[in-house]
């Protein structure tokens, strides 16, 4: 399983190319890759609320902030 806020990361954030990522990651394909990126786009407002707050620094501020 390979999530799409890291297909996100790789290919947009990053500049890698999806044959790089297959290439990288030799149990993806060229289709999952796209698809992931579709469905990143058909929900991009909500994985990247999630992947805001599924970082180090966003649960390490949380955790120092009193309830």
């Amino acid at each position: 399983k390979f999530p799409v806020r890291s297909v996100v990361a790789y290919v947009l954030q990053q500049g890698m190319m999806p044959e790089e990522l297959v290439a990288t990651f030799s149990h993806l394909t060229l289709a999952q890759i796209y698809d992931a990126l579709s469905s990143y786009y058909d929900h991009q407002r909500e994985i990247d609320r999630d992947s805001a707050t599924n970082t180090e620094e966003y649960w390490q501020a949380k955790l120092k902030t009193p309830p």
